[in-house]
């Protein structure tokens, strides 16, 4: 039999200027997404509904949306995160993972959410696991992988890639965000697309929420 876990899973990139300590995010929908079958470093094979999850703050506000960060843990509908730059986001043997995620949810993320579809959506999560995980573009090895998806989630992802690994200068070196970071065990880190809210607990002022979502159903091994 096949065990089915919805989770959540997300990212939040933002340009920001002042940030405080700690606030509690609370699971409001999906937005755009598609499915894939990836590989995570640990949870193993896994389907992924992957694309924009809707989130709220827990003092009110209007909703915002995210994209993941951590293909490592599940998520809670409500968890509670600290707003962290960009820079603090660090994979072992990864050259500036943060900075690469925050350069494809800053340059794609406002297009996907105002224009684009469900498989654009995915396309970009892929990307986004890609660069934070693997020290290349390759998609199908290293310790993220995307083991099956239709081919125009394939092919746009790998889009997105070039373009990252292409930017003049390797511009996504410069590219700055904030994350949500989750306790470890408690939920995922994640990143949001344009216009954040300001919460009364987290003085956040820029623009810029790239926003993901993921349901997750575990894939039984026999």
């Amino acid at each position: 039999m096949k065990k089915h876990t919805t989770a959540v899973l997300i990212c939040l990139l933002v340009a920001f200027t002042r940030v405080a300590s700690a606030a509690t995010i609370n699971f409001v929908g999906e937005g755009k997404v598609g499915v894939v079958d990836i590989h995570s470093p640990a949870l193993g094979d896994i389907w992924v509904y992957a694309g924009e999850l809707e989130w709220q703050w827990a003092g009110g506000g209007s909703p915002f949306y995210t994209y993941c960060v951590d293909a490592n843990h599940w998520t809670l509908n409500s968890q509670d995160v600290t707003v962290q730059p960009s820079s603090a986001l660090t994979t072992p043997g990864v050259t500036d993972a943060g900075g690469k995620a925050a350069w494809l949810v800053n340059n794609f993320a406002p297009w996907v959410h105002s224009s684009g579809s469900g498989d654009d959506a995915a396309a970009l999560q892929v990307a986004i696991w890609t660069a934070l995980y693997n020290s290349g573009s390759t998609l199908n090895s290293g310790p993220f992988k995307l083991l099956s998806a239709n081919s125009y989630i394939t092919t746009h992802a790998q889009s997105y890639l070039s373009a990252l690994y292409s930017a003049p200068g390797g511009g996504y070196y410069s590219s700055s965000a904030l994350f949500l970071d989750a306790p470890a065990g408690y939920g995922q880190d994640q990143m949001p697309i344009p216009t954040i809210p300001e919460p009364s607990t987290l003085l956040l002022f820029g623009g810029g929420i790239g926003c993901l979502v993921a349901r997750i159903r575990r894939r039984s091994k026999n």
